[in-house]
């Protein structure tokens, strides 16, 4: 197999990618704006710089057989730009287009391109992929402005074809995101009000997400659109109660979670965001910490399963004790050191 490009090469997603590439044998060409992201061994690095011109694109991605583009400017919760939504478009859309463009001069055969969930909105419920997309944050929008930009450039009759990705929360050894404070507790065995969420989450291990990542490089189902777009999940949804206590059995062997009324933790949330708003203090429990923990935001998945005869190959209760090792594992020697 000719080389796959990889684009945000030095991310979270894409050093595993990278990595699973390199342990199947595909040569992997990696994409990267400085010196300093060229830590993996075995990797064809090429370094752009900070804006990544289209004709230096299809000189990185000559000779590859696919580019799966992941650079982007990821969601940011406390975001202190003053336009955020015109940072999203640069690093989302605009770079994702130049990049498909490119792809496409290059002679490449597949563009695989990671969005979000988030192009869905984020009212609480169940999402199927004809759903129509109505993205409410600037981080949303701009990813389904890439989407549309891509159905434009993605069209019958070319040898090219494009395949998106809409992911909920990504975890796994090496995430740095929403997860980590639960994440924290669970290794220190903290029990946590949650025991009463009923609403499911959908999300997704780095290692399955890699899995159909590179399915989707390799297989090629009959017949092939130009485009064709997926969610993609672990199978599997949870409530915060069953996430974390499937983090607690990982770390401990015993569940942590225990029970406090729902309608409690919401009039906490309430107060909590009132007074943030008031004084701009950081406040631990608000609306928006209570909605990631209790409202369902479930995505359905099984049209890339049954369309690419995909299963994730990690069970989540794996995955929780990959991230929990992980954890602990990155842990250890800032604990040492802080005792010194």
């Amino acid at each position: 197999m000719n080389p796959v490009a990889v684009t945000g090469a030095s991310g979270f997603i894409g050093r595993n990618l990278c990595d699973h590439l390199r342990e199947k044998g595909v040569p992997v060409r990696a994409i990267v704006r400085r010196p300093a992201d060229t830590p993996q061994a075995g990797v064809d690095y090429r370094v752009l710089g900070a804006d990544w011109e289209e004709s230096a694109l299809v000189q990185a991605f000559a000779g590859c057989e696919a580019v799966v583009h992941l650079a982007g400017r990821a969601h940011i919760m406390r975001d202190r730009e003053q336009n955020p939504l015109e940072q999203y478009r640069r690093h989302n859309r605009d770079l994702a287009l130049r990049a498909a463009r490119a792809a496409l001069k290059a002679g490449t055969r597949r563009f695989i391109f990671l969005s979000t969930v988030k192009v869905m909105g984020e009212k609480p419920g169940h999402y199927f992929p004809e759903q129509k997309p109505e993205p409410t944050d600037p981080y949303g929008l701009s990813k389904w402005e890439a989407e549309q930009g891509l159905q434009e450039i993605f069209v019958p009759g070319q040898d090219s074809r494009c395949i998106v990705f809409r992911i909920p929360m990504v975890y796994g050894p090496g995430n740095k995101g929403n997860m980590l404070p639960l994440l924290d507790a669970a290794t220190r065995d903290l029990p946590l009000p949650l025991a009463a969420a009923k609403g499911k989450r959908s999300l997704i291990f780095s290692g399955n997400l890699v899995s159909a990542l590179f399915t989707s490089l390799t297989e090629t189902p009959e017949p092939q659109p130009s485009l064709e777009t997926f969610f993609l999940t672990d199978g599997h949804d949870l409530t915060s109660a069953e996430l974390y206590d499937g983090l607690c059995r990982a770390a401990s062997g015993k569940p942590r979670s225990f029970w406090i009324p729902e309608g409690l933790l919401r009039l906490g949330g309430q107060a909590g965001s009132v007074i943030k708003r008031l004084s701009g203090a950081g406040i631990p429990l608000n609306n928006a910490v209570i909605a990631r923990l209790f409202d369902e935001y479930r995505f359905q998945a099984e049209h890339f399963s049954k369309r690419y005869n995909w299963q994730p190959p990690f069970s989540q209760q794996e995955a929780f004790q990959k991230t929990v090792a992980w954890l602990r594992q990155r842990s250890t020697p800032v604990r040492a050191e802080a005792k010194g």
